[in-house]
C-alpha cells in the first residue's frame, strides 16, 4: 500500500492526514451505475497480485441526469490481498529478506487495527473531493450487513500520484484523487468486531446531499 502504513460523522470528523506518494434521466432521478462484483481492470491479469485485486476491487458511478457527480473505485485491503501486495511488491522493488520481514509485519499490525481501503474518487466539482477535511461534504462509513456500521478513524490524502502507486493501483489516474482510509475493526457502540464470523457482506458508504455511493463486498461463504 503506499506508505506504512448510528449515522456515520463527517468523513472529516476522523483523524486525517495528507500522505507524499505516490444514466439515465428519468424524472431527474439521482441515478447510480455499480459494479457489485469484482472488477476487470485494463492491463491486470496474469499474476497473484493483479488477480487479488480485480477480486478486491469495487466500482461506482453517480449521476443526476447527465451531469457526473462521483466516481468511485475502491480497494478492500482483505488479508488475502495483502499476502500478495507484500510478495509483489518485494518482487518489483528488490527487497532485502529484512525488508520483506517489516513489511509483512506493517502489513500485519495494521490489519489487526483496522479495515483498510484504497479509494480513487473523481467529483463532478473538484472542491468537493475532499474527503479528509473536517468540512467536506461526504460522511463515510463502514457498514455491515446487519446494518451496524462505524466511521473512519483515518483519512489519509495521497497527494503524489507517480508510477509506483499507479502500478499497485492502476485504477488512479489524472481525474482522480486517491485516499487510504481506514475503519476500526471493533465498533466501541457494538463492543463487538464489525465484520465477525457471522457477516457475510459489506459495503463502503459515501454520503453528501448531492449524491450517495455505495460499493459492496461479499466475504467468504456468503
Amino acid at each position: 500500500m503506499p506508505a506504512r502504513t448510528g449515522g456515520a460523522p463527517r468523513a472529516g470528523e476522523a483523524a486525517c492526514r495528507r500522505l507524499p506518494l505516490p444514466a439515465i434521466v428519468l424524472g431527474g432521478l439521482l441515478l447510480t451505475g455499480c459494479l457489485p462484483g469484482p472488477v476487470t481492470l485494463p492491463g491486470v491479469g496474469g499474476d497473484d497480485y493483479q488477480n487479488e485485486l480485480s477480486r478486491w476491487t469495487r466500482k461506482e458511478e453517480v449521476y443526476r441526469g447527465f451531469e457526473a457527480k462521483i466516481f468511485v473505485t475502491a480497494t478492500y485491503h482483505a488479508d488475502s490481498f495483502r499476502d500478495a501486495y507484500t510478495q509483489k511488491r518485494a518482487a518489483v522493488l528488490g527487497l532485502s529478506d529484512r525488508d520483506q520481514r517489516q513489511l509483512r509485519d506493517d502489513q500485519r499490525r495494521t490489519a489487526e487495527s483496522f479495515h483498510e481501503f484504497f479509494v480513487a474518487v473523481y467529483t463532478g466539482e473538484r472542491r468537493w473531493n475532499d474527503l479528509e477535511k473536517p468540512g467536506s461534504i461526504w460522511r463515510l462509513a463502514l457498514v455491515n450487513d446487519r446494518s451496524e456500521r462505524v466511521a473512519p478513524s483515518e483519512i489519509l490524502r495521497i497527494d503524489r500520484r507517480d508510477a509506483e502507486v499507479e502500478a499497485f493501483y492502476p485504477f488512479l489516474d489524472r481525474f482522480t484523487q486517491g485516499y487510504l482510509i481506514r475503519f476500526p475493526k471493533t465498533s466501541l457502540e457494538l463492543n463487538a468486531p464489525l465484520l465477525d464470523e457471522t457477516v457475510r457482506s459489506f459495503r463502503l458508504q459515501l454520503s453528501s446531499p448531492v449524491a450517495v455511493a455505495e460499493l459492496s463486498w461479499s466475504l467468504p461463504g456468503g
